[in-house]
């Protein structure tokens, strides 16, 4: 173990420039719009324009049906045109997108709803071009030896930045009630902090930018566990599908908690944004160290064994969430949820990305992420009408029931694989 733990930490430190320009970026995201500033400050800025939770799952529905609509061309565009030049594009729109939505204030009452739908959806396109490009991007700038560790510090550097984003999105209402005589309650304190995140990105366009690569971009060849037989393309696409059904299933989960942990504690509990802010950036917080285990239980475990293990704690987390009505124990759940799934999603890509020859790979990624935004959609629109009708409880007790059948479904789809190539 400790020759692993010390080839772990020698791979990191000699991570070359353009992955660390690309672990800026990817950061940033997290510090601004992936658990950050935006998980704690948006659904709150749209309940204090005065609308329920039924608009606050319909917009989010609408925004991750765009990342989802978008994620398969997103796939073929970086096939097409390169997954940095995907990377760079994506942000300028999310940074359009996000800066046009805060001036929905200055609309009649009668176009605001349309104009924040339309903004968000613009945003997440740009969010669904770059994550469905920075996979295979990633992928490449590194080496083989290098991918489970790069994918696992991506991962705690996002929940690190998000800990960080949401902690200080906790307190900038107030802030800015304090600065400018305005009262919690009304809009504008919750719209600044959406500006600040907008102005944000521009600073992850200039690291895009610098780390332009140049021809041979410091990966070495990539090898696949599967082989894939001749005239096999039928063969990758069949596993593309069903990679992407478990995928689906797999981020339902963290889907529900992500979307409407903050509805929950302010409509549900009437919890402060402060404490809001707190509880979100301490499960980023517990994400991070999570995350880095990662690459130690893959060696012990195997990719897919730990992408189950933590999917199924995701659904065991989730409980206290739907079954115990207090502000600690929605916060005990939301952040064992976090750190689940912050494993998961490394070893999943990575064990994904083995099965997939290097030229499919910017295709599953769009499909991947077409299953996760498909997940978030469907769960938003419908969690929504589900608070509505029957209660939070309800809504995480499906998060949690999705989550679990995924897990099954993994296990079932590894175990099929395992018989058919034995050596993966």
């Amino acid at each position: 173990m400790q020759a692993v733990v010390g080839g772990y930490i020698d791979t990191v430190r000699h991570f070359g420039r353009n992955v660390r320009l690309y672990m800026f970026a990817t950061a940033l995201m997290g510090f601004t719009y992936d658990g950050g500033i935006y998980a704690v400050i948006f659904n709150l800025y749209l309940l204090r324009l005065g609308y329920g939770p039924a608009l606050v799952g319909q917009v989010n529905a609408a925004g991750m049906l765009a990342f989802a609509v978008c994620a398969f061309p997103a796939g073929a565009l970086g096939e097409r045109w390169g997954n940095w030049r995907m990377l760079l594009i994506g942000l300028w729109i999310m940074f359009g997108g996000s800066l046009l939505l805060t001036l929905a204030e200055w609309l009649p009452p009668e176009g605001r709803p349309a104009w924040l739908f339309v903004m968000y959806v613009v945003m997440n396109a740009g969010l669904s071009l770059y994550f469905v490009n920075c996979v295979p991007y990633l992928m490449t700038i590194t080496s083989v030896r290098e991918h489970n560790a790069a994918f696992s510090v991506q991962s705690a550097l996002i929940s690190l930045a998000a800990f960080a984003g949401s902690l200080l999105a906790g307190f900038l209402p107030g802030l800015f009630v304090w600065a400018f005589g305005l009262s919690i309650d009304d809009a504008a304190p919750y719209r600044y902090p959406l500006v600040v995140a907008s102005l944000l990105f521009t600073t992850g366009i200039w690291a895009i930018l610098s780390s332009r690569p140049d021809g041979d971009q410091g990966g070495e060849p990539h090898t696949t566990v599967a082989d894939i037989p001749a005239g096999g393309s039928r063969e990758v696409w069949r596993l593309i599908g069903l990679l992407t059904f478990v995928r689906l299933l797999l981020v339902s989960g963290s889907a529900v908690a992500m979307t409407f942990f903050n509805v929950y504690m302010d409509d549900g509990l009437a919890v402060p944004t402060e404490q809001i802010g707190v509880a979100i950036s301490i499960g980023r917080l517990m994400a991070a160290p999570a995350a880095l285990l990662t690459p130690l239980l893959a060696a012990r475990l195997g990719n897919a064994r730990v992408t189950m293990l933590a999917s199924l704690g995701v659904a065991i987390f989730l409980t206290p969430l739907a079954l115990a009505p207090v502000w600690y124990a929605a916060t005990l759940g939301y952040v064992g949820a976090m750190a689940m799934t912050s494993i998961r999603y490394p070893a999943f890509m990575v064990y994904t990305m083995a099965l997939i020859p290097p030229r499919f790979r910017s295709m599953v990624a769009g499909a991947g992420e077409m299953a996760a935004g498909l997940a978030f959609a469907i769960l938003a629109f419908a969690g929504g009408f589900i608070i509505v009708v029957g209660g939070y409880r309800p809504l995480f007790l499906l998060g949690a029931a999705l989550n679990l059948a995924g897990a099954i479904a993994l296990g079932l789809f590894f175990r099929w694989q395992h018989k058919r190539h034995p050596s993966s």
